[in-house]
């Protein structure tokens, strides 16, 4: 899936679960980070046997979920979110 791919399902399923909200609007930016996220899902079946049994709209619900739960608080203002911040807040960088 490319990452336009799952922006769009995240859209459809984020309006469909949270339908007062209004229409959400994907916006591209640009950005010089030159990291590559492309993993090879037939790798990770053929050497480690690994298939998953969910989907990543399966995941996306679930995350929808516990958001209206609010089993995740603080979500952008916890360092628990976000990996960097994490990494400092306990010196391992």
């Amino acid at each position: 899936m490319s990452i336009n791919e799952i922006a769009q399902l995240v859209k459809q399923v984020v309006e469909r679960k949270f339908p007062e909200k209004k229409e959400i609007k994907i916006v591209k930016t640009k950005s010089d980070d030159n990291r590559s996220y492309h993993i090879n899902s037939d790798k990770i079946k053929n050497f480690l046997g690994f298939v998953p049994r969910r989907s990543v709209e399966m995941a996306i619900v679930d995350l929808c979920d516990a958001f209206k739960k609010g089993i995740i608080p603080n979500s952008f203002e916890s360092d628990n979110y976000f990996n960097v911040k994490k990494l400092k807040s306990i010196k391992a960088v």
